[in-house]
Order: C-alpha cells, then structure tokens, then sequence
C-alpha cells in the first residue's frame, strides 16, 4: 500500500474522503432497500469503494455466518429515510488515513452514527473498517 508523504493531505483531501463516502452509502442503502445484496451481487462497485482485505473479511465473516447485522450500517432494518439523509463530517487525519462521523437518518428513533475509516490503497482513497459508533 503506498501511503503519501506527510503534509501531503490538504484541506482538499477529507472532503474529496466525505464526498466518496457520500456516494458509497447512497449507492449502498440504495441497492439494500431495493432488495439486493451489494456485498454479494455487486463487486466491482463495492471494491471502488472498500480495500481488499475488508471485502475479504465480509466473505469470511458471511461464509462463517458470523454477521448479525449489515456490515456497512450496523442494523438489520434500513429506514427509508437513511438514502436521503447521509451526514459526514472528518474527525482525524492523519498521513495515510482519515477518520469519518456518518449519521444516516432525519428521524431520532432511526438515526444511526457510524464511524469509518478510510485509507489510501493504490492511490484511492477507500473504506477499511466500519463501526457504529457508542457500542465497544
């Protein structure tokens, strides 16, 4: 993985991190509330968003059946609201990754706060690790 040089993130880089997470979460609720299975069915859109080694850990953890909830969202429901109301803010940076707050949803009772990391992995930024945010 070839990670840049320290000073290299300018203020440009955690929004450009925002705005491919944007588009990952719209593409992904999208594809879950129309009834398929995006980890499974679309590879080539969900590897332009998730390092290998993630997407290989989801076949492992599928495989094993070890999965109570969607990865990506931490929920086995997904509101309807969650596809129009995506909110990301950039919380760290650092010389080759950033961490990202996501809150999905409008309505209190379906809101959901998730934290994802991105990397740098051939030269594009990706997700390598979701988790929802409050819970150990």
């Amino acid at each position: 993985m070839r990670l840049p040089c320290p000073g290299t993130l300018t203020a440009q880089s955690p929004s450009k991190t925002e705005a491919i997470v944007a588009q990952f979460y719209k593409w992904y609720i999208h594809e879950v509330n129309s009834d398929r299975e995006p980890i499974s069915n679309d590879r080539p859109t969900l590897a332009k968003y998730v390092t290998k080694p993630l997407i290989q850990k989801l076949d492992r953890l599928i495989r094993a059946n070890e999965l109570d909830a969607d990865y990506f969202l931490s929920a086995q429901d997904v509101p309807l609201d969650w596809e129009a109301n995506i909110d990301i803010k950039t919380v760290k940076v650092t010389s080759g990754s950033v961490i990202l707050d996501v809150t999905l949803g409008k309505e209190a009772a379906n809101i959901r706060h998730l934290e994802v990391e991105m990397v740098v992995n051939h030269e594009a930024w990706k997700i390598s690790m979701v988790k929802r945010k409050g819970l150990k």
